[in-house]
């Protein structure tokens, strides 16, 4: 923040390297173990009061979320690959982060989300055993559905996926105002 304060800038959070923004699992062990604290910390604060988890929003983001030390991990990655890699390491993120939660708050409910339930990240998502390691798939829909056809068709799609073990919520929705 200090350097874009110099030159006169407002920094955009998800850009800072350190910052929230970034992939905790991509800094290594004492990335992790920082995050560990953070979220126990959390877990902690809110046990007893806050019985479902969810593990970071819209990690489909590609260009936000997986980065490491303000760069996106895409350099070198194709489409596919990059997809497949994401959805890879969401799912490990998934399975440490909802560990150390449940660590805290043993009968925690475990969230997943992504920005849209209809895509090839959410195939991965599946073949990568999602459903292992989170209770619930959150789902959000912004200006993509029509009509209800096509909201059931994307659905349909996401449980063939992730299987019939996991339970699905729609989160954030609607048509975004501009």
């Amino acid at each position: 923040f200090a350097e874009a304060a110099k030159r006169g800038e407002k920094p955009h959070s998800g850009f800072i390297r350190g910052y929230v923004g970034e992939c905790p699992l991509y800094h290594g062990e004492k990335g992790m173990a920082g995050w560990k604290n953070y979220v126990q910390a959390l877990a902690r604060h809110f046990k007893g009061r806050v019985k479902e988890w969810e593990i970071w929003n819209e990690p489909d983001s590609f260009d936000t979320f997986w980065r490491h030390k303000g760069k996106t991990i895409s350099d070198g990655l194709g489409i596919e690959e990059l997809i497949r890699k994401c959805a890879a390491d969401y799912v490990e993120f998934v399975r440490i982060t909802g560990g150390f939660v449940k660590e805290v708050v043993p009968d925690a409910r475990i969230v997943a989300v992504v920005s849209n339930p209809a895509t090839e990240y959410v195939r991965h998502l599946g073949e990568n055993h999602l459903a292992d390691y989170a209770d619930i798939f959150s789902y959000h829909f912004y200006g993509i559905i029509t009509n209800d056809f096509y909201q059931d068709q994307y659905i349909k799609f996401a449980r063939a996926c992730l299987g019939p073990k996991i339970e699905f919520w729609m989160g954030e929705s609607g048509h975004a105002t501009g």
